[in-house]
């Protein structure tokens, strides 16, 4: 109920000009949105934390006046990094094997992939990060990867420390970060929902549209894998992320491009909420664009995101089908050597066809059915020959 001048309406951790629309309230404090959410990460992994104690850094809309402001005075008054040099200190300690383990020796890593770096600098550093970049900072090594993501399966505040990477201000940290809980969360349901409880989601989403493009491309491939869950679907539609998605999609990297579109075809499975908000964004001409790619990676992705998107909704067929998306698709099935984006070209126009008169009708004179016959025959696969046979007869019966 408190009444604020409008130019003293402002953040309480980086004095931020606020309004209305931009305020977010904690523990009787008003902070800017990315302060809002780390001080919330704070009090999950800590109990009760001011924001005197958090001494966290993020992208804000303060200006470099402002914010030079309130760190001199977090740190006239001597506070200011208690929380993050705790957390670290706790987080170094874990990974080094010292300190309390979590779960104890028989805790398991049940899945890896591409993320982790370098050895481990034991010596004390004034800056609570830098004790533990060797470890987060050297992706390739396969087994300093393979010691974060053990402690992060192990320890709550070692998965927390990731999540709280990822605001700070480091593109290197926050895709390092990334890159961890993109491999901690592949084809590990506890592991998306811890990350989820932890409210990993927010700060994926906000690096989603960082500059750097290894920043954009961990969080694009972290995010696919989080909307295997599928409430985090709309979250990630709350958050504002499909609009970001389909501007990514338009990225000069590849990389970019394509982690982009497998986290689009993650959200929008069984979601329509989703789907609509794909074609709201004018999702389109970049679909198109993208199922024409010269990379392989880049047309799988788009092709899948495509079979996904044209199911269910009627109007979504007769718009893909309209801007020449089933023509597209068919080149692909006729005439791409990739068996698997051959298979998703196959499954984008069954499901285009379904319910669309003249898309089936199109599709068919054109030799939709006889491709299908022709992939069917040129594979060994016996799943995919079954998905023919069962696509040939929808289309022809």
């Amino acid at each position: 109920d408190t009444v604020w001048h409008k130019a003293c309406f402002r953040c309480s951790y980086c004095k931020g000009q606020l309004s209305e629309k931009t305020y977010r309230v904690f523990q009787g404090l008003q902070y800017c949105r990315p302060h809002y959410r780390a001080v919330r990460i704070a009090n999950k992994v800590a109990g009760s934390v001011t924001v005197e104690q958090m001494g966290l850094s993020t992208a804000t809309t303060a200006s470099e006046e402002d914010r030079a402001q309130a760190q001199a005075e977090r740190k006239e008054s001597g506070q200011g990094t208690s929380f993050v040099d705790n957390l670290f200190s706790r987080f170094k300690s874990k990974l080094s094997g010292s300190g309390d383990s979590g779960s104890g020796p028989d805790a398991k890593n049940k899945s890896g992939g591409p993320a982790g770096e370098g050895d481990m600098d034991d010596d004390d550093d004034e800056d609570p990060l830098a004790a533990i970049d060797a470890d987060m900072m050297a992706l390739g090594d396969a087994d300093a990867r393979k010691k974060v993501m053990e402690a992060a399966r192990r320890d709550r505040d070692v998965l927390a420390g990731l999540i709280m990477l990822l605001s700070v201000d480091n593109p290197e940290r926050q895709a390092s970060a990334a890159a961890i809980l993109c491999n901690l969360a592949f084809d590990d349901m506890e592991m998306v929902n811890r990350i989820t409880e932890l409210e990993g989601l927010p700060p994926l989403v906000a690096l989603v549209s960082n500059a750097n493009k290894q920043c954009q491309s961990a969080s694009c491939a972290t995010i696919c894998n989080l909307c295997f869950k599928p409430e985090n679907r709309l979250t990630v539609l709350e958050l504002g992320l499909i609009p970001q998605l389909v501007q990514k999609i338009k990225s000069t990297d590849e990389k970019v491009k394509a982690l982009a579109l497998s986290a689009l075809w993650s959200a929008e499975m069984e979601t329509p909420d989703v789907k609509e908000a794909i074609v709201d964004s004018k999702a389109g001409k970049p679909l198109m664009k993208a199922l024409k790619h010269d990379d392989s990676g880049v047309v799988l992705q788009a092709a899948g995101c495509v079979a996904n998107l044209s199911t269910q909704m009627p109007e979504i067929k007769v718009a893909l089908f309209e801007g020449g998306v089933g023509d597209t698709l068919l080149n692909l099935l006729k005439n791409d050597s990739d068996t698997e984006i051959r298979k998703q070209a196959m499954v984008g126009i069954v499901n285009m066809c379904a319910g669309t008169p003249a898309a089936l009708a199109h599709l068919v004179s054109n030799g939709a059915v006889e491709a299908i016959n022709e992939l069917s025959r040129s594979t060994q696969d016996k799943s995919i020959k079954n998905l023919c046979l069962t696509a040939s007869r929808a289309l022809t019966r």
